[in-house]
């Protein structure tokens, strides 16, 4: 199988933007398993420093490409084009990841190995760990409601859901983050974020893809 990783980046001009970035893009460079490729979509970032950091990323890496929208339309627009990109050039499995996120080390071969086991295996998610500006674990007791709430509704072990839309939308509420989140691309093709959404663009394509039979591994 062929994965491709998805970083949709929007740099305003913080300084810490290019800082986030940079850490997100190396726990992808960190990963035991080595096969990979990583596009990084720049959403027409006004912050020209992120876009040079972007360019000699790709230069010192193949493995890494970048690609920069026309106009600015949002991170829910973002993942679809790459997504679309992503089918037409035969890239199997899209794993996402936020700009402000970092991946553990053993996320893809995590992936590869449940959904080589796993053929009717959709999408793969897993808990997290909530860390601070400087990569710190939160205390549980700090994190906020809705965090710990997520977390809380896990189960305790690897196991399948089929049609776990319906106990999102009754019992469990949002329970995969998108930095989480690995799906086919076929999949994710075909149920894509809602572009014309404030938040919860990522809710909207989980929900959809659940009830169009795409079986969740946790």
């Amino acid at each position: 199988m062929n994965f491709l990783w998805i970083i949709p980046c929007y740099a305003a001009g913080i300084a810490d933007d290019l800082k986030y970035l940079t850490e997100a893009v190396n726990s992808v460079k960190a990963q035991t398993d080595i096969d990979w490729h990583l596009l990084i979509v720049d959403d027409c970032s006004p912050n020209a420093s992120v876009m040079d950091y972007i360019c000699n990323t790709c230069n010192t890496d193949h493995r890494i490409s970048c690609m920069r929208v026309a106009a600015t339309g949002g991170v829910a627009n973002a993942r679809n084009l790459v997504v679309r990109w992503a089918q037409s050039m035969g890239y199997d499995v899209v794993l996402f990841l936020d700009t402000d996120d970092i991946a553990s080390r053993n996320r893809l071969a995590d992936v590869r190995r449940i959904m080589t086991d796993n053929p009717d295996v959709c999408l793969v998610y897993s808990d997290f760990v909530v860390i601070d500006e400087n990569t710190k674990p939160w205390k549980l007791k700090d994190i906020v409601p809705d965090l710990r709430q997520i977390n809380n509704g896990h189960p305790k072990e690897e196991c399948k859901f089929e049609d776990i839309w319906i106990d999102i939308v009754t019992s469990l509420g949002y329970t995969n983050l998108t930095s989480t989140t690995s799906m086919r691309t076929k999949y994710i093709a075909e149920n894509p974020f809602l572009e014309d959404a404030f938040v919860s663009e990522d809710y909207y394509a989980w929900l959809t893809a659940s009830a169009a039979g795409c079986t969740y591994y946790f």
